[in-house]
C-alpha cells in the first residue's frame, strides 16, 4: 500500500546532505512510499535493492509538463494520502493541482537553500508555500527567514538525521594526527579554505595529514591549489565513496574540518551541516565555517571550533591535533550535542508531526 509519495530533485545515489535526507524520509516510510525523482548515473542498480518503488524522469525535474505528468500518474497508480516535496524549491509549484482523488495532505521539506529563496523571491516562495499543509526546517538560522512566510503554525523541525547507531566512536581513540573533510566539492563548503591553512597546519605538526572524501566541480581549482604547494604528499584524495563507507573513514581521523563560506554576500548560506554532525557523532571535534546555519552543529570552544577565514582554520586545526586530550574532550562533548539535537529518534518524532499534524 502506497500512503506517501515523494516527490524529488535530490535522491541517491546522487551524493549529497539532501539526497541523504530524503533517503531516511523514504527508508522511514518504506512499504508505504513510491519516490518520483531525477535519473543520475548507476540508479538503475541502486533502485533494484531498494525496497520501495521509485520511478525516474531525465533531470534535472522542475515543475513543468514531463514533471507533472508523471506525479498524476503516481497518484492514479498508488492514490496516495500524502505528497511530500523533498525539497519546497521549485517543485511546490505543483501542490495546488495535485490535491484531489486520493490525496489528503501535502507538504514539504526545507534545506538550506530555500533561505535564498526567501532573501530573493519572498512573494514567489510564499505562494509555494501557501499551497503546503507543513512544511520542515533545519535549523534556527533557516527558520527566521521561513517563518514570515510560512506562519508558524505550519513549522515543524526536522533536521537531517544522524543514525547514531551508525555514527559512533572509534573503539580505539585515535591518536595520530589525522585531519578528515567529507563534502561535495564546491565553493560553498570551503576546501580551498582548509589547503590555504594547510600549510600553516604543517609548519607545527609536519606529520599531520588531511585525507579529502567528496567529488563535484570545483575539484579541478582544489587540485590547482593542492599542485601549488612545495609539498602535497600530507593531502590524500579519497575521493566520493557510498554512505555506508563513510563512519569508518570518520573513525579513523581525529578531527573534521570543513570551514564553509556563505556566498553572493551571504545571499546563499550553508542550512545546517549533515556531515559535521555527524562527524561530531563518531566523536570527532569539529572546525567548521560561520556559514548560515552550520555553527549550530558545533559548541564554539567546546565540541569544536566556529571559523571565518584560513588563518582561524589553521589556529583550530593546530591546537585540536596537537593534543590528543583535547581532541578527546571536545569529541565527547560533540556527541551529547548530536544525541540532543540530530539524533533519528528525535527527527523520527518530527516527521511523524509533519505526515499527520
Amino acid at each position: 500500500m502506497t500512503r506517501y509519495l515523494l516527490v524529488t530533485n535530490d535522491f541517491p545515489p546522487r551524493f549529497g546532505g539532501i539526497e541523504s535526507f530524503n533517503q531516511w524520509v523514504a527508508d522511514e516510510l518504506s512499504g508505504e512510499v513510491t519516490v518520483v525523482t531525477r535519473q543520475d548515473p548507476g540508479w538503475e542498480v541502486y533502485d533494484s535493492r531498494l525496497p520501495f518503488p521509485v520511478r525516474r524522469l531525465p533531470g534535472p525535474l522542475l515543475p513543468g509538463r514531463p514533471l507533472r505528468r508523471a506525479v498524476h500518474e503516481a497518484i492514479d497508480d498508488s492514490a496516495p494520502e500524502t505528497i511530500i516535496f523533498g525539497a519546497v524549491a521549485p517543485l511546490a509549484a505543483l501542490s495546488p493541482e495535485l490535491r484531489r482523488g486520493s490525496v489528503r495532505r501535502i507538504v514539504g521539506l526545507t534545506h538550506g537553500h530555500e533561505v535564498t529563496w526567501a532573501r530573493s523571491a519572498a512573494p514567489l516562495l510564499s505562494r509555494w508555500f501557501a499551497g503546503l499543509d507543513a512544511v520542515s526546517y533545519i535549523s534556527d538560522y533557516t527558520r527566521y527567514f521561513l517563518a514570515p512566510l510560512v506562519g508558524d503554525s505550519k513549522l515543524v523541525r526536522i533536521t537531517p538525521p544522524v543514525d547514531m547507531s551508525v555514527f559512533r566512536p572509534a573503539e580505539q581513540p585515535v591518536t595520530d594526527p589525522i585531519c578528515i573533510a567529507a563534502a561535495r566539492f564546491t565553493r560553498q563548503k570551503g576546501i580551498h579554505v582548509l589547503l590555504r591553512a594547510w600549510p600553516q597546519v604543517l609548519k607545527s605538526i609536519p606529520e599531520a595529514r588531511l585525507r579529502l572524501i567528496g567529488a563535484g566541480a570545483y575539484e579541478p581549482t582544489l587540485r590547482k591549489i593542492v599542485g601549488s604547494m612545495p609539498d602535497s604528499s600530507s593531502i590524500e584524495w579519497v575521493g566520493p565513496m557510498p554512505r555506508e563507507r563513510v563512519p569508518a573513514e570518520l573513525q579513523a581521523a581525529r578531527v573534521f574540518a570543513l570551514p564553509v563560506q556563505s556566498r553572493w554576500r551571504g545571499l546563499y548560506a550553508e542550512g545546517l551541516g549533515l556531515a559535521a554532525a555527524e562527524a561530531a557523532a563518531c566523536g570527532l571535534p569539529v572546525v567548521v565555517g560561520d556559514s548560515g546555519g552550520a555553527p549550530e552543529t558545533v559548541v564554539d570552544g567546546g565540541s569544536g571550533s566556529v571559523v571565518s577565514d584560513a588563518n582561524q582554520t589553521a589556529a583550530a586545526l593546530t591546537q585540536l591535533l596537537a593534543s590528543p586530550e583535547l581532541s578527546e574532550r571536545m569529541g565527547r562533548a560533540g556527541i551529547e550535542h548530536v544525541r540532543a539535537r540530530y539524533s533519528s529518534e528525535i527527527q523520527r518524532r518530527g516527521l511523524r508531526v509533519l505526515l499527520e499534524g
